[in-house]
Parts: structure tokens; sequence; C-alpha cells
């Protein structure tokens, strides 16, 4: 009981800080109009800042889209490293996998299951797929594509666990990612 008063307290404080929306089927453009994307049709939207873009079509939990932009210098603030516009793709790829290995318990037993190039918004940046167990066992694949362009870090994953939603998901995250056009 205690547990869920925990949760809905948690739900309540966040309930005043962000806005839910249904996806269109258009282009959408960044509020600094840096890059633009066509997110898939009908997914929840999370509105809660200007730098990052959360979808989700059954629930944050089960499956999500993010876009992140950071400037270069706070592209891995857990590792305390810049990014910089001379970094190969391979290299850059490296300290994101360290930048998630720092992220806490839950990636202890993070596997990398694929590291390849990849063109992300014209540019050639990385593809990670990784997977980790949750602290009940459960099977959790991300994929993590990234690109430097003119000092900033630009981040499109995909998270879902391995078990149904991966699979299902991921033909609207490579269309995402497909669709991402740097300005």
């Amino acid at each position: 009981m205690k547990r869920l008063l925990a949760w809905l307290a948690v739900a309540a404080l966040l309930g005043g800080c962000t806005t839910y929306a249904l996806t269109g089927n258009g282009p959408t453009s960044a509020e600094d109009k840096s890059y633009s994307v066509t997110l898939p049709q009908n997914w929840v939207r999370l509105s809660s800042d200007s730098k990052r873009v959360i979808v989700t079509r059954d629930g944050f939990g089960l499956q999500r889209i993010m876009i992140t932009r950071a400037e270069a210098k706070d592209a891995f603030p857990k590792i305390k490293k810049a990014a910089d516009d001379k970094l190969l793709a391979s290299e850059l790829a490296e300290l994101q996998i360290a930048e998630l290995k720092a992220g806490g318990s839950q990636f202890a037993n993070l596997t990398v299951l694929d590291n390849l190039p990849q063109m992300v918004g014209g540019r050639t940046g990385f593809r990670l797929r990784i997977r980790f167990l949750n602290n009940n066992g459960l099977a959790f694949d991300q994929v993590w594509c990234g690109v430097l362009d003119r000092g900033h870090y630009y981040l499109i994953s995909f998270h879902a666990p391995e078990l149904y939603y991966f699979d299902k998901y991921l033909p609207d995250f490579d269309r995402t990612l497909s669709s991402f056009k740097l300005s």
C-alpha cells in the first residue's frame, strides 16, 4: 500500500510538469528548428523540455522512442567527457557505451549486441544495440543512434522489452530514424 501511495504522489507531481499529445502523420520540427522528424502516427508524445522528445505507443515502460539534443561539451555527463566534431563515429559509440554503463546498477549486465556505423540525419554516426536485464530478470533491448553536428550531440533511441515489444515496434523506430533530418 505504501508503494502505491508513493507512485500516486510521484504521478501527481509529474502531472503538472508535462503534457501529452497524440502524434500526427507529418514531420515535426524541434523547437529550435535544428532538426525535423516524422514520429510514428498515433503514439503518445510527452513534452517535458525543449531538448528531448519522448513518444510511446503502449506506455513508457513497454516501448519508447527518444530524441535528445545536447551541447557537445555536455554530451556525456556521467563520465564527464565532451564530444568533439573530430571524433570518429566508432569513438563516439564507445563513449556512449561508457555513459550507459555509468548509468547505474541496471546496466551492470549490459551486453553490446551490435556496434555499427549508421547514417543519422545525413551524417555518419553510430548504431548500438544493447541488452540488459532489469531487477526482475526481464531482458530489455535498446537501440542508440548518435551523431555530432555543429557542436551538438544528437541521440535517437528505442527502448523496449526484448520479449514481444522490441521486434514489434523496431520498424516504427527505423522509420523515425530514417526520417530524421538535421537543419
